[in-house]
């Protein structure tokens, strides 16, 4: 049996006018998905999508050779090969007869000549001829088979001796879910990856202001790189000489690597500069674009364009920018022009808009209490008061709904609150900082980890939960894993009642954590919007100890119940870790024992 596996993807992309790199987090998923059926170390080499544009698709033959072009199984023992071919980023209509009979005789010649090969195909949608061209050029005799997996999550089996197709997976709503993140468009993508820091933040090289918001970019550098990469083609088409790329960046890391990914996909030249460089490492001649991490009063801006003219530079008309202060823009929403020396220039922003709440520091209530605005790059997990309030008190506080205790209250548990935050707008709004905030916080409980790949969060099934997990997926491009037990699974677990967990280990959330007991090289993270007195904590714990699963650690967003220790009976304490922490006047109706014990 392999112990490791090796994919070979073969993304293909109908309708489509060239082919393009297969990116970083699409590999991941195939990745994953692998892992899932074959236990072991997974590689996925690096790709481009096979495309047929729209009279291609007139004959399709091409499709034939580019699917058993450069695919060969392993001669390792020990490592196997599996082609991937994905049609998932192709619209169901034009997946049309010749298509589906050419790759099942593509699919059908590499199990011939190949053998040990294995085959996964993923498919938006059922309904091709794909299978039977598989079975009329592998003929019935032969052992070989391919699996097929459609939009919905469910997988098939399509074996060379048999007429009919073997169900092996149901829907997976998980993997539907995953698979249209990962399709949805780059700019939607980019939009959900874009963090919003919520601080006290300098306001570019301003003295006079400061603000709320510092926006990053940094989970999102692959989504930035390929829109920016479009804008640098269409300059360097227009340029009569040599084109380089200039990056300028104060508190933006990430923008150097954007830089350096663009040129080297165009073959051309990039200078980063930070603020007060002399610029003695740029030529002294040759046509420069001029890109930027924020775009605020245009200042900046002004002076780079004349320092860059000074040094023999001539700068494009075109500056890119990630961001453009919403007051910069004006009604434009994704440009304006700007005058420097009697020459015109078009700044065009890459990601959307933003809003960065600046204020005067003389009116500022953080400055007047001697709080100096921070290093946006130097953040510590957790969340401060002042943050944390102003979040809290955005909205109307509503009566807590969820939590211990049976919902016809014969079993009613710790008495609930009478108002709470409320978590879903307040997650609806900010949700974005507070998943960094999660990640952060389990990233800094798991330092000296070994083989933690990425984490699973476990929650209620509750419609703040579902909101925020949507948040961290978002910027993980569909991970991390989500696993959502509804509230009477919950109920029942306080009570030690587990006849529904033991009926629910093969169908949703029941089957993930089945899958999950199965692998150790997960961190399993247990996330809640507020921890009272340990008790939703403690249900969760012991439906992870049913399956066999051990949680790194208890991340509420906000503990009410600090100093708790959170553990079963005849096993390890799990740590808390709030980003942060009130006081709870539940507590004081409680006894000691139930307050060690309790939720």
């Amino acid at each position: 049996m392999a112990e490791r596996w090796r994919i070979i993807p073969k993304v293909i992309r109908l309708g489509s006018a060239t082919t393009e790199d297969v990116p970083d987090d699409r590999l991941r998923f195939y990745r994953d998905l692998v892992a899932e059926v074959h236990p072991g170390t997974v590689s996925a080499e690096p790709s481009q999508t096979i495309y047929l544009s729209f009279e291609q698709l007139r004959s399709a033959w091409q499709v034939y050779d580019r699917l058993i072009a450069d695919v060969s199984a392993s001669e390792d023992p020990v490592e196997g090969t599996l082609v991937l071919v994905d049609f998932t980023l192709s619209p169901h209509e034009l997946i049309i007869q010749t298509v589906a009979a050419y790759t099942g005789k593509a699919l059908g010649t590499l199990l011939l000549t190949n053998p040990g090969l294995e085959v996964l195909v993923l498919m938006p949608a059922m309904g091709t001829g794909l299978q039977q061209a598989f079975r009329d050029i592998v003929g019935t005799d032969h052992p070989g088979h391919i699996v097929i997996q459609y939009g919905d999550g469910s997988r098939v089996r399509v074996s060379a001796g048999q007429v009919d197709d073997e169900p092996i997976q149901p829907p997976d709503p998980e993997y539907a879910e995953q698979l249209q993140r990962l399709n949805q468009p780059i700019s939607d993508r980019l939009g959900g990856k874009i963090l919003r820091r919520l601080g006290h933040y300098k306001f570019g090289t301003s003295e006079k202001y400061c603000t709320r918001y510092f926006f990053d970019a940094s989970y999102a550098m692959q989504e930035v790189s390929q829109l920016t990469k479009d804008i640098v083609l269409e300059e360097q088409n227009g340029s009569s000489g040599p084109l380089m790329i200039v990056s300028h960046q104060a508190h933006s890391p990430w923008l150097v690597e954007v830089g350096a990914e663009v040129a080297q996909r165009l073959g051309i030249r990039h200078f980063p500069v930070s603020a007060g460089d002399d610029l003695a490492n740029l030529p002294t001649s040759g046509d420069a674009l001029l890109m930027l991490d924020v775009v605020n009063t245009g200042r900046t801006t002004e002076a780079l364009i004349g320092r860059l003219g000074a040094r023999g530079l001539v700068v494009r008309p075109t500056i890119i920018a990630v961001f453009i202060d919403r007051e910069r823009l004006g009604p434009a929403r994704d440009s304006f022009q700007m005058v420097v020396d009697r020459r015109a220039y078009r700044v065009r922003g890459v990601a959307g808009p933003i809003a960065r709440r600046k204020t005067e520091r003389t009116r500022c209530d953080q400055c007047l209490a001697k709080s100096l605005p921070a290093d946006p790059l130097a953040d510590r997990p957790g969340i401060r008061s002042y943050d944390m309030w102003e979040m809290l008190l955005t909205h109307e506080w509503v009566p807590e709904k969820y939590g211990p205790g049976d919902p016809d209250q014969s079993s009613p548990g710790p008495p609930r609150f009478s108002l709470v935050p409320d978590f879903k707008r307040m997650f609806e709004e900010y949700g974005d900082w507070i998943a960094y905030k999660l990640d952060e916080m389990l990233e800094a409980t798991r330092i000296g980890g070994a083989g933690v790949e990425e984490a699973v969060y476990v929650c209620p099934a509750e419609p703040a939960m579902n909101t925020l997990t949507d948040q961290l997926k978002a910027r993980r491009g569909a991970r991390p894993v989500a696993v959502k037990i509804p509230r009477r699974i919950l109920w029942a677990a306080e009570r030690d009642d587990f006849s529904e967990v033991d009926r629910h280990t093969e169908m949703g959330w029941g089957r993930q954590l089945s899958l999950l007991a199965e692998r150790d090289s997960y961190a399993v993270a247990i996330i809640d919007e507020f921890n009272g007195s340990n008790t939703t904590a403690l249900s969760m714990l012991k439906i992870l100890r049913r399956f066999g699963i051990t949680a790194l650690a208890y991340l509420p967003v906000i503990n009410r119940n600090p100093g708790s220790a959170l553990r079963l009976a005849g096993g390890p304490e799990v740590p808390i870790r709030p980003l942060y922490e009130i006081p709870s006047p539940r507590l004081s109706v409680l006894d000691a024992a139930d307050a060690a014990g309790g939720r």
